[in-house]
């Protein structure tokens, strides 16, 4: 659906990279940014890491959407005035993350099934 799919993520590369041995998934994304290649100590919730991603996707930020697993995240995604969908993790919403600004699902089947509403697909 010409759809580009990004990682942005605080983790740094070498961690990703052992994530790798177990499987192939990375290659489903058209790239990957760690932490380490970008955040110089500015991690989330400053926007810097989502801010590149939109670089190297080629997009504005009225046309991405990000979507987090925390609230810190979320919270940098709000940073960078990006759409964030929440899929909470270990912790609940809270805070910004429980603003009007933010979708919370339960999974990634909820995801999905939005973004094919929004988009007509």
């Amino acid at each position: 659906n010409n759809i580009i799919i990004g990682i942005c993520t605080s983790t740094i590369e070498s961690i990703v990279n052992e994530f790798r041995k177990y499987g192939d998934i990375f290659d489903q994304f058209d790239f990957v940014l760690t932490g380490d290649k970008i955040l110089e100590g500015r991690g989330k919730p400053n926007p810097d890491i989502f801010l590149k991603g939109l670089e190297l996707a080629g997009v504005k930020k009225e046309e991405a959407l990000v979507i987090e697993d925390g609230n810190i995240g979320v919270e940098a995604a709000l940073n960078a005035g990006i759409d964030v969908i929440m899929i909470p993790d270990l912790v609940l919403p809270q805070g910004r993350t429980l603003t009007s600004r933010v979708k919370v699902y339960k999974n990634m089947n909820e995801v999905i099934s939005y973004i094919k509403e929004v988009n007509n697909i």
